[in-house]
């Protein structure tokens, strides 16, 4: 998908094994991703988690704005939201 620069949006992964590729442009966004993340060169760390407080402080420090609260996974988009014809 193409999201415009400043376009509010959020993620929900429905799988705790879901991945996820992002491509940003121009570039910069990588900071956030590396500060949430880590290495996938090694094991995900057992007490890693998304945390909201974190996000927004990881966030801030990378000029973006973390909004909330999060959706969870009994959020739905409403019937019919991706149907094109």
């Amino acid at each position: 998908m193409f999201l415009p620069c400043g376009l509010p949006h959020t993620y929900l992964f429905t799988s705790d094994e879901a991945e996820l590729l992002t491509v940003c442009n121009p570039s910069g966004m990588e900071d956030f991703f590396r500060e949430a993340g880590w290495d996938l060169a090694n094991p995900m760390p057992e007490d890693w988690a998304v945390d909201i407080k974190s996000l927004a402080k990881i966030g801030a420090a990378a000029g973006q704005i973390v909004l909330g609260p999060p959706l969870t996974r009994e959020d739905r988009m409403p019937a019919g939201y991706l149907d094109r014809s």
